[in-house]
């Protein structure tokens, strides 16, 4: 039996403290769906514990505009086996402020066992610069529509 089957039922000491280790927001869940670990750095940024983010804890740290969205791709990526991508703001324990992210996960399977292994990457500076961005172009155009 390979490392990562042994890591998939919890036989061998490994992914869980190697995540431990990173200062990302790492997470996996079983074929269901349901998260079945986040790693330290997650329930800090969250500040949760682990057991208050598993199975489908992690809903309550997502932005309500944004729940719609994120539990119809999750389960579409469920059900298709394909990569799961998606932008949403989660709510940060420092500062009780939602953040814009960005989660993705990948199916992998290793001898028979199947875990998605995902990530949130803070994306909010990027979204907040695309916005006024944004803003400012559409304030140029309707001044050189105005000026017609």
């Amino acid at each position: 039996m390979t490392f990562g089957a042994k890591c998939f039922r919890g036989e061998a000491v490994g992914y869980e403290e190697l995540f431990d280790a990173l200062n990302l927001q790492i997470w996996t869940a079983d074929e269901s769906g349901a998260l079945t670990f986040v790693n330290e750095f997650t329930a800090g940024y969250f500040g949760k514990s682990r057991e208050q983010l598993i199975g489908e804890g992690w809903q309550n740290v997502l932005h309500s505009a944004d729940l719609t969205l994120a539990v119809e791709r999750w389960t579409a990526a469920i059900r298709t086996g394909e990569p799961y991508h998606v932008d949403f703001r989660l709510l940060r324990a420092a500062d009780r402020t939602h953040r814009w992210h960005h989660a993705s996960a990948r199916l992998i399977v290793s001898d028979g066992a199947k875990l998605w292994l995902g990530s949130n990457i803070d994306v909010d500076a990027e979204k907040r610069s695309d916005e006024i961005m944004q803003a400012w172009r559409e304030q140029l155009a309707s001044r050189g529509d105005s000026s017609r």
